[in-house]
């Protein structure tokens, strides 16, 4: 599997994954044994198991392991916490009291970690994108992702906010990859109850009308952390069908990869080509917002995914070529990262 973000390709990812495995579930491209199915995926860090979880031939969550953590640079100069604060709008105070570390931590992609005292504070972060993507490139990450211990729903262990625009993702609704290394990082600093086998909760994705819920299982013997998966459930929102052609004469669809019910309405699928050999679905609503999805298509070449993170307005279908000739004013209306 290769990942995407809309600047870069990335080694490794978590939600991509989920949405995918659900895409081959749904399209019975996978042989499902209830009421767990277990399937091996191959990216560029490796071979890692992944768990489709059935229940009456319905799908639950689709659970996959992350690699070992790996516990980085602690971030405690006063100059340098000043930064990360000033990058996100907030005082140092209010990382500085919650008396856990800053630090950088990967379960496949480094990630910094930030405490934060309250969660108004979360709620009020405005990031500065410019200062989150030179921090993020001085410490070697991927993006910063802040949490707080207070929490929108009671069910919740941490509520998360992900800024990565280093890699072309201002903010991202669930981020499965920062997530598997804040688990480790909750229980390796022993933020959460500990337990042979700790299962926390993250909630990301409010401050952008996009909530998700994040389940993270965090195994440890003898204070060492043995395992770390990430889960949660996808849905398939949009269906089209692309104009036939000798090379592409299947369906494409369009997954959004998250863990909660949205109102999809609104939501309109539009066929684009964006890669050679393969199609893609376009997708826009009426607040000019839309985040994290995941696209598919069947091609000679497999099943192809993609990951794009981006904004766009109400759209129209058109030819190539005329789009071209609406010029600036069409750019502008219907702006789209990654996709040329």
């Amino acid at each position: 599997m290769r990942i995407f973000t809309p600047t870069q390709e990335i080694p490794f990812a978590g939600h991509p994954v989920i949405g995918t495995f659900f895409v081959l579930a749904t399209l019975d491209r996978l042989a499902l044994r209830e009421p767990v199915t277990r399937v091996l995926q191959e990216c560029n860090l490796g071979l890692f198991p992944v768990d489709i979880h059935t229940c009456n031939g319905v799908i639950e969550r689709v659970v996959m392991a992350q690699p070992s953590p790996q516990f980085l640079d602690v971030i405690d100069e006063p100059e340098a916490l000043f930064a990360i604060a000033r990058a996100l709008g907030i005082t140092k105070a209010v990382i500085s009291e919650t008396r856990f570390p800053v630090q950088v931590v990967s379960t496949g992609l480094p990630v910094i970690i930030v405490p934060v005292r309250t969660l108004t504070a979360v709620r009020q972060i405005i990031p500065d994108v410019a200062a989150i993507a030179d921090l993020s490139q001085q410490y070697g990450a991927n993006g910063i992702m802040v949490f707080s211990t207070m929490t929108v729903e009671q069910s919740s262990s941490v509520h998360t906010r992900m800024f990565a625009p280093l890699i072309g993702i201002v903010e991202d609704p669930a981020t499965g990859s920062a997530s598997g290394a804040l688990g480790a990082y909750l229980v390796q600093h022993g933020v959460v109850d500990i337990r042979p086998s700790t299962e926390i909760t993250a909630e990301q994705g409010y401050e952008i009308d996009r909530p998700s819920r994040i389940l993270i299982q965090v195994d440890s013997d003898d204070d060492v952390i043995q395992g770390v998966t990430v889960g949660g459930q996808a849905m398939m929102v949009v269906e089209g069908r692309s104009p036939s052609s000798k090379m592409m004469k299947t369906p494409s669809h369009c997954v959004l990869s998250r863990t909660s019910p949205c109102d999809v309405s609104s939501i309109r699928g539009r066929a684009e080509r964006v890669y050679p050999f393969a199609k893609s679905i376009w997708l826009a609503n009426g607040s000019n917002k839309f985040g994290m999805y995941l696209l598919s298509r069947r091609t000679p070449c497999g099943l192809v995914i993609w990951r794009f993170d981006h904004s766009m307005g109400n759209h129209r279908q058109s030819h190539p070529r005329k789009r071209r000739l609406r010029g600036e004013r069409n750019v502008a209306r219907n702006r789209v990262r990654g996709i040329r």
